[in-house]
């Protein structure tokens, strides 16, 4: 059973609620949605006064996971309770969704140089699928090692080897993360950049940082409202083993709060790749 937490506070505002929120500093509730074999188990905290009381919360989730799915400003340090993390599928999805974005694009990159980042070396997948399709591929690693090993390993297979970087000083045209972006990466207001995850850091270019899924009917009843979509597909994938998800429709991407189809998303790319002048050799160094 996927276990989410949504807490609530109600401050009060007068003489007589200070009075009632010191005998009754907070509620807490739970409900139990369930849609065929998949529950969630939604519990409710009213804070009035005081700390979160993780505690009371615990009683409530006795025999279930400790994993629970929250918003990221409630800290679980110190409390029974660990966040849910893994994103095994929407990794997949992403991967899928690039590889039907480059599959569309790649006869339009002609000499082109795609930008992956990918700092710790985790997702070195992503490269070898670039290379079926870009015709230049430059990685932004530290992990240099690692990326050595796969480079030749591409060579052998694919005959292409990518250019394997610590930092750009040439702005990336298109830009493939992976993993959330921490830290600043050069880009052009017309770049394009694709990644699951919002960027820790201001990015200039187009940034398209959530995917749009067609999300199964029953998961609208069972998704609480602080929950994220996509979170909930994760924790349903992961913890439930509800793998068939990895086969979910992804419609395309989102950019500053508007839709784009994954055709609107290469029409895109196209227009970005023919209106760029010739791209150059990114030039950078490692620290």
């Amino acid at each position: 059973m996927i276990t989410a937490l949504s807490v609530r506070d109600e401050l009060p505002r007068n003489f007589c609620e200070k009075i009632k929120a010191f005998f009754n500093p907070f509620t807490v509730s739970a409900v139990q949605i369930s849609c065929g074999d998949l529950s969630v188990l939604h519990i409710n905290f009213v804070r009035r006064r005081g700390k979160i009381r993780f505690d009371k919360i615990y009683s409530f989730t006795i025999g279930s996971t400790k994993e629970i799915l929250c918003k990221p400003d409630i800290d679980l340090k110190n409390t029974p309770f660990v966040r849910f993390e893994n994103h095994e599928l929407l990794e997949h999805l992403f991967f899928c969704a690039m590889k039907i974005l480059f599959k569309n694009i790649s006869q339009s990159l002609e000499d082109r140089c795609v930008t992956l980042y990918d700092p710790n070396g985790h997702f070195p997948r992503f490269m070898e699928l670039l290379l079926h399709y870009a015709p230049s591929v430059c990685v932004i690693t530290s992990a240099f090692d690692l990326y050595e090993k796969e480079s030749n390993r591409c060579m052998r297979t694919l005959g292409a080897l990518p250019n394997v970087y610590k930092s750009l000083q040439t702005p990336a045209e298109i830009l493939i993360s992976p993993v959330r972006i921490s830290s600043p990466v050069p880009l052009e207001h017309k770049s394009l950049v694709f990644t699951p995850y919002t960027p820790a850091v201001n990015l200039g270019g187009i940034v398209f940082d959530h995917m749009l899924l067609k999300t199964p009917p029953e998961f609208a009843n069972l998704k609480p409202e602080d929950v994220d979509e996509t979170e909930l597909l994760c924790a349903a994938y992961s913890l439930e083993h509800r793998h068939e998800l990895c086969k979910i429709p992804i419609e395309g991407f989102s950019s500053c709060g508007r839709d784009y189809s994954l055709n609107h998303c290469a029409a895109l790319c196209k227009k970005q790749v023919k209106t760029q002048c010739k791209a150059q050799n990114p030039m950078s160094h490692r620290q």
